[in-house]
């Protein structure tokens, strides 16, 4: 039987509908449909698309589903054997009903082989696929398609959703959901559930976290690590470290930066990833401004980052430690980091990582003493931040400006430089210390008595109260 044919059963099956319902929906006629189902003529591609209207659900679900059934139907067939049609999997009789069809189809046994550490590789894979289908498309695809692992979708849509809260949280939000998603299709041994389950709801507190919402991100974590106590890996594949360092960047966002450390410590001691937990242990260290230490604690993590391998990893360690270098004051140093790390964020395509590039080395420019160069990439990255509606790199952006050109007593310049600032701070929702330093700053602009000395005791400030609104400006 053609593959469309099946496609007409399958979109017909999963809607409920009869025939000629199904037919009326589709602005035809319940002969044709049924000579369609039987196999003896082929529907057109635009009848196809008729069928998935009517049937509420995407050309992408049913390819998933049957491409899945093919591979699997692949790895059972003896070497010479080819695959006729789909009929080997979906009944023997092309005259089944669809209802018939579909209930087959839910009959085959799910995924229970025991977990590996590849399956995240093909989950990898799988996941751009997933995200364009509904949570029911995405649900029936894992449970029909025997190459797909629930847990390990889990974690990559998980991973997926940290990598993807410094560009949008729009997304970082769906793909935890997804994970949650994925971590109520996992079966297997008691406690195995549990433990996945644990990840995504971590996964999920860490979404909250990011634009704020710290009591509901808590009492996620919470519930998550109430999981992680009744749960176990007995495949031994989950990351014993992963809850410990999520859980660092919650206390560290409650301000409760020493219980942060140990929980970074702890993952650094029993985690698959020591690199990612001393990362975070440096910016740890940064928030609370012991620059000093990040630095020391970012050169311990180095020959893990290189061993590993991974490029967001590579970009994080060296960005972080160019940054902490500038706030000691070694510019160059810094500078030797800039090439690769300009490199790394084009090769990942994440145009903020990008911008922040460029005030990175306005800022060093700053440093080593080079306005005319400094200028030209603070101009830029405030622009391009500005058209991205990044109030808080906007100004970091311009205070360091406003820095350079009270250097050369340029102050009518830097009047015109951030009058409308605090408003459009004040309208995204920008903390009260933030504000009232920037207002201050403004103030002393206009009575003409601003420094640069002011300048830059602001940016610092902004630098530490970025990721600690309680930080008081004095």
């Amino acid at each position: 039987m053609k593959r469309a044919c099946i496609k007409i059963r399958l979109f017909r099956a999963a809607s409920g509908k009869t025939q000629e319902k199904f037919a009326q929906d589709m602005g035809s006629d319940a002969s044709s449909l049924a000579q369609w189902e039987l196999g003896i003529h082929a529907p057109a591609p635009e009848q196809i698309e008729r069928a998935t209207e009517a049937a509420g659900l995407t050309l992408e679900w049913v390819d998933e589903v049957l491409d899945s059934i093919e591979r699997d139907e692949r790895k059972r067939l003896r070497p010479g054997q080819g695959i006729e049609d789909i009929r080997t999997v979906l009944g023997e009789t092309a005259d089944a009903s669809a209802g018939e069809l579909v209930q087959r189809l839910l009959s085959l046994p799910p995924q229970l082989s025991p977990p590996r550490h590849e399956d995240r590789f093909q989950a990898r894979e799988q996941l751009p696929r997933l995200a364009k289908l509904t949570p029911t498309e995405r649900a029936a695809v894992v449970r029909l398609g025997r190459d797909y692992h629930a847990w390990a979708l889990c974690i990559e849509a998980g991973e997926a959703s940290t990598e993807a809260t410094s560009r949008s949280m729009e997304e970082a939000t769906l793909l935890a959901q997804m994970a949650d998603e994925f971590a109520a299709l996992v079966e297997g041994q008691a406690g195995w559930p549990e433990a996945v389950t644990s990840h995504a709801v971590a996964y999920r507190a860490n979404a909250l976290r990011c634009p704020g919402k710290l009591k509901e991100a808590r009492a996620a974590f919470d519930e998550a690590k109430r999981l992680a106590r009744s749960g176990s890996d007995p495949y031994g594949v989950l990351d014993p470290g992963r809850l410990f360092d999520l859980e660092a960047s919650l206390c560290r966002a409650e301000r409760r930066f020493k219980p942060a450390l140990k929980l970074l410590d702890d993952a650094v001691a029993v985690g698959r990833c020591p690199a990612r937990a001393l990362i975070k242990k440096g910016f740890t260290l940064e928030v609370m401004g012991d620059y000093e230490t990040a630095v020391q604690t970012l050169l311990r993590a180095e020959p893990h980052v290189l061993r590993e391998g991974c490029s967001r990893l590579s970009y994080m360690w060296r960005y972080n430690l160019a940054i902490n270098l500038t706030h000691l004051g070694h510019f160059q140093a810094a500078t030797e980091h800039l090439p690769i790390v300009r490199e790394l964020a084009s090769e990942r395509g994440d145009a903020i990582e990008l911008i922040r590039i460029l005030g990175l080395e306005g800022r060093i420019h700053v440093g080593l003493g080079r306005p005319a160069a400094a200028r030209f990439y603070l101009e830029q990255a405030a622009g391009q931040f500005e058209a991205n509606e990044r109030w808080y790199d906007v100004a970091l952006a311009r205070q360091e400006l406003a820095g350079l050109l009270l250097d050369e007593g340029r102050t009518a310049e830097v009047k015109a430089l951030t009058p409308a600032l605090a408003a459009a701070f004040e309208a995204e929702g920008v903390h009260l210390e933030a504000l009232k330093a920037l207002r201050l700053f403004q103030e002393a602009v206009d009575r003409e008595q601003a420094t640069a000395d002011l300048a830059r005791r602001v940016l610092r400030f902004l630098f530490r109260a970025r990721h600690d609104p309680a930080l008081r400006y004095a």
